[in-house]
């Protein structure tokens, strides 16, 4: 079938046709880097990511430019609040955006130029525009003349009748028409300034992402991203100035906007003080749960943020972890050379994991539909967990054999909605490949997992003296990270044993504070990386 885009330039659903076979190109609008981005700001690029990583499992090589809005009025305001210079300002939070979207697991772009960095090109631009006519200078300003682009309002399917009525009250004085917008804006005290030949000043909004955007990836390019508030002006505006610079069309091939994150059925925005930063929500929640929440909608719809919303794809994602925790357990049962009595469930389920991939592919196929495909994951996992619970499985050679590919499916289509479960794909964390700071996320647990057993050595010593032994620092240092907790679990269980119910719960909290978590069976304590 091919993957179908709904293009907003045309209002429809489209066959996704690139202009260079094997190849896509691909502009999304970066940060204006003057706060921490709010989760809004996060679903954005969530949407984006999972655009790319989707286009990348079909094959293509996806050429990916994200800007960096680092001079901008809003910078210019948060450096009179901060007292800091507008380059200290974007020092301080382009590094705080690049933090929040690797906690994310978004993919970093090929390119992010800064628009600091690419004055002369927009200078270029805008040189071209006056010279053709489209463009007029007043006032030391440069304006774009919205009149003399035939084909302006056809992003946004605004006529200039509706532009006219919308700006009555805003007039700008050198404005001929009080719709055109700025290319140029004449210098302000204080504000930082770039000499040209109309005067000093600094570039507009609207013309930094079109300058870089033909810089990297040359007109014509095949998809140009955004949240839905950006259609108009900003997208409308870049396509005015970029077609009528280059006297070709079209600008951009697909355009596709992402709806809202709101709360209280209002869109989350920092101009309306309603934003919750991401990092906040990162500090709450597993960066995997953030991402069901955002994929969790088609992205042209809104979302609604909610504690209730988050704690249920937290459950969500806890069903999907403890799945394939529970097959690994299964996997690691003994085999048995007996024939199984559940023949027709793994054979069913060994149609249903090519059914998945099917059923997942054409999902994302129709305009990258995650709602779905992640609906289809999660209704697996479930059939599965049924199966690897019932009484009469025997680990045969074809059932473990059966399982590992099911669980590898899983493990598969998840990461390319861009959640990372590698750490289960053999049982243990040494399928983890992330760093965090200097350390590796497993070095940096086994150190948090010797300051627990540190911790609670003294108090073993005093209630189970023949045990503490196995806790002690000499002994833990020379044990691997699942040794060390199936002892720290084994002590947990002699507190229960013993009615310990305080120190063993407290045992059990330590261990999820560190992203260990705990559960209590019939058939004993099984544990899991949360």
């Amino acid at each position: 079938m091919g993957i179908k885009i709904f293009n907003t330039l045309t209002g429809k659903k489209e066959e996704f046709i690139p202009r260079e076979e094997g190849k896509v190109y691909m502009y999304v609008c970066g940060p204006t880097v003057y706060n921490h981005i709010h989760i809004g700001n996060a679903h954005s690029y969530l949407v984006f990511d999972v655009i790319k990583r989707y286009l990348i499992y079909q094959g293509y090589k996806v050429i990916h430019v994200q800007n960096i809005t680092d001079i901008e009025d809003r910078i210019i305001n948060q450096s009179i609040e901060e007292n800091l210079s507008t380059t200290d300002i974007s020092r301080k939070y382009e590094p705080a955006f690049w933090m929040v979207s690797d906690m994310l697991n978004i993919l970093r772009p090929d390119f992010s130029p800064k628009a600091t960095e690419h004055i002369d090109e927009m200078i270029e631009m805008i040189r071209v525009l006056i010279n053709k006519g489209y463009a007029y200078i007043s006032n030391g300003s440069v304006y774009f003349s919205v009149e003399k682009f035939n084909g302006y309002g056809k992003l946004s399917k605004k006529n200039i009748n509706e532009l006219i009525e919308g700006k009555r009250a805003c007039v700008v004085a050198g404005k001929k028409k009080p719709y055109d917008f700025a290319l140029w804006k004449a210098s302000k005290p204080g504000e930082p300034r770039w000499n040209t030949p109309w005067g000093e000043g600094r570039p507009g909004w609207h013309i930094e992402c079109s300058a870089m955007s033909l810089k990297y990836l040359d007109m014509g390019f095949d998809i140009h991203g955004g949240g839905k508030d950006l259609i108009f002006p900003h997208h409308e505006n870049e396509i005015a100035q970029s077609e009528a610079y280059s006297g070709s069309e079209p600008f951009v091939q697909y355009w596709i906007h992402n709806g809202f994150m709101n709360i209280d059925k209002v869109k989350m925005s920092k101009s309306l003080k309603n934003w919750v930063f991401a990092k906040d929500v990162l500090e709450m929640y597993n960066p995997n749960v953030v991402r069901i929440m955002s994929l969790n909608t088609h992205y042209r719809n809104d979302v609604d943020y909610t504690p209730r919303v988050l704690e249920a794809c937290n459950q969500a994602y806890e069903k999907l972890l403890n799945t394939i925790h529970d097959i690994n357990i299964t996997l690691s049962q003994e085999e048995q050379k007996s024939e199984s009595s559940l023949l027709d469930e793994i054979s069913h389920l060994e149609k249903e994991i090519s059914n998945l991939k099917t059923n997942f592919e054409d999902a994302m196929d129709d305009d990258f539909n995650t709602a779905k495909a992640l609906s289809y994951i999660f209704k697996f996992a479930k059939k599965i967990n049924k199966i690897i619970h019932l009484k009469s499985l025997k680990l045969t050679p074809k059932i473990k054999q059966i399982l590992t590919k099911a669980k590898n499916m899983i493990i598969e289509l998840a990461s390319v909605l861009g959640l990372d479960l590698r750490i289960y794909i053999s049982g243990t964390i040494k399928a983890v490949s992330k760093v965090d700071g200097s350390l590796t996320y497993e070095k940096k647990l086994e150190d948090e997992l010797n300051n627990i057993a540190s911790k609670i050595y003294e108090k073993v010593v005093k209630l189970y003296p023949q045990d503490a032994a196995k806790l002690s620092p000499s002994n833990i240092s020379k044990l691997n990270l699942e040794d060390s907790i199936e002892v720290i679990l084994s002590l947990r269980s002699k507190a229960r044993e013993k009615k310990n119910w305080f120190f063993a719960d407290n045992i059990r909290k330590k261990l999820k504070e560190i992203g260990i978590s705990i559960k209590d069976t019939p058939s004993g304590t099984k544990w899991r990386f949360s």
